[in-house]
Formats: C-alpha cells, sequence, structure tokens
C-alpha cells in the first residue's frame, strides 16, 4: 500500500511479518495478567489515512447488544 501510494519512495519501504510460538504466547499473557476467561482484542498499531476502525467497534457493540459474549468478558484495547 505504501509503496502504491508513495512510488518514488517504494526502497525505503520493507515487510517485517509477524510470528510467534504458541507455548511461548501463552506464557506471555500470563505474565502480562491477562484473563483466559476474557476475550481481549488488542490493536497495537496506529490509524491512518483509509483505515476506519468503525466496522470492528460495530462488530463488538453487535456481540455485546446480542449477549453472545457475557458482560465483563470482553476487553478491547
Amino acid at each position: 500500500d505504501f509503496r502504491q501510494h508513495y512510488p518514488d519512495q517504494a526502497g525505503r519501504f520493507v515487510a517485517i511479518t509477524n510470528g510467534y510460538d504458541p507455548e511461548q504466547q501463552i506464557e506471555v499473557g500470563r505474565a502480562a495478567g491477562f484473563r483466559s476467561d476474557v476475550l481481549t482484542i488488542i490493536h497495537a498499531g496506529s490509524l491512518y489515512r483509509r483505515r476506519d476502525p468503525r466496522p470492528l467497534l460495530e462488530a463488538v457493540a453487535r456481540v455485546v447488544a446480542d449477549q453472545q459474549v457475557p458482560p465483563g468478558r470482553l476487553l478491547v484495547r
């Protein structure tokens, strides 16, 4: 997306993909104080240009309103 939007700067962008070790993820989650009975959704990036959080927020509102997730069991950071 950045290479297309800034073609004169395309050589300056690099993608660093994410990866994880599932066993390590559980240990880190416990150490960070995450509860296994709470669904935690974290957005660690930033919102820029055409990024729109409304679809996610509307979906969260819908599952809460429809009681698909019990009150107090969903955390969005």
